[in-house]
């Protein structure tokens, strides 16, 4: 029997069939991948460049840019008033530092003067035994309660 056009043409189109189901969905897929890709380059060229130089609408990323700046200086601003704020508290120390050893050279010299410190340390020490003594007084503190007995809960506690 010899082989006819039509039947193998048949039997192409019968295995082919999944083939052409196949090939439309990849087709399919390309489509849409370009479409996809189109449009978000359209989307960028159009925030990027259109929006900007004719709507006045700020670029997301230049205006990120920017706020970050912005605190950045802010963030350098704080840093410089921190470092002026300790060196002027550093100088303050150093001026305080000073003064005690002044006071202390003379404290010193002072105590090589048996006449005139002894004197003044003794009244000092006087001067602070009386206040200690006032302070201490047994009248300036309440006195302490008494009980009778156990110590109970009163009725409204219970």
């Amino acid at each position: 029997m010899p082989r006819q056009q039509g039947d193998v043409d048949q039997r192409m189109v019968g295995a082919a069939g999944p083939m052409v189901v196949q090939s439309r969905w990849r087709d399919m897929a390309n489509t849409v991948v370009i479409i996809g890709g189109l449009s978000y380059a359209g989307y960028k060229v159009l925030r990027k460049f259109v929006l900007p130089r004719f709507f006045g609408v700020p670029d997301p990323e230049e205006e990120q840019s920017r706020r970050l700046e912005e605190q950045v200086n802010e963030l350098h601003n704080s840093l410089k008033f921190v470092m002026d704020s300790v060196q002027q508290t550093l100088q303050s120390v150093q001026q305080q530092q000073e003064s005690l050893n002044r006071a202390l050279v003379l404290l010193a010299e002072r105590d090589r003067s048996p006449g005139l410190g002894s004197h003044q340390m003794q009244e000092l020490k006087t001067d602070v035994s009386i206040v200690k003594s006032l302070l201490l007084n047994r009248n300036q503190f309440a006195p302490l309660p008494t009980t009778d007995g156990p110590a109970t809960l009163p009725a409204w506690q219970m």
